[in-house]
């Protein structure tokens, strides 16, 4: 009874040996998973982070090729505007020349027209002193008439 005793309690022993064995083991693997779930975790937020800080440098690029591409259109839009300002100042300053020089026409023909009229007025004047002139000049044959009678005298 005393060896089946001795036996029992040896296996029990062997028994509570085996069940802490277990129990460590058990709680070595529960320690592992739990270290390698932490270091899941540190990758994953790793990871994340990563993620977070590659997407707000992409937005920030793309806000500065925005940015870019807003201040090329605006110095587009002014450079258009300071084309279209200079054609129309262009533009003002040939019509500005063609009004000048239908003026200058305008002048030039109606100069040329007073000098007509005057000239016309000249060639009138001229005419009436001529015929004063041949009405007081006695004609060829008064002249021969008159040579005659003083001849005859």
């Amino acid at each position: 009874a005393l060896e089946e005793h001795a036996a029992a309690k040896a296996a029990g022993e062997a028994a509570a040996k085996e069940a802490a064995k277990r129990a460590a083991d058990e709680e070595r693997r529960a320690a592992v998973a739990t270290a390698v779930e932490e270091k899941r975790r540190a990758i994953a937020a790793e990871t994340a982070a990563k993620l977070a800080a590659d997407r707000a440098a992409a937005e920030e690029a793309q806000r500065a090729r925005q940015a870019e591409r807003s201040s090329a259109e605006a110095v587009e839009r002014e450079a258009q505007r300071e084309a279209l300002a200079a054609r129309k100042a262009d533009e003002a300053a040939a019509a500005r020349q063609r009004e000048e020089a239908a003026e200058r026409r305008k002048r030039e023909a109606e100069a040329k027209r007073r000098a007509r009229l005057e000239e016309q007025k000249e060639a009138k004047k001229v005419a009436k002193q001529k015929k004063k002139a041949q009405r007081n000049t006695p004609s060829a044959f008064a002249l021969q008439e008159e040579r005659e009678k003083r001849a005859a005298a």
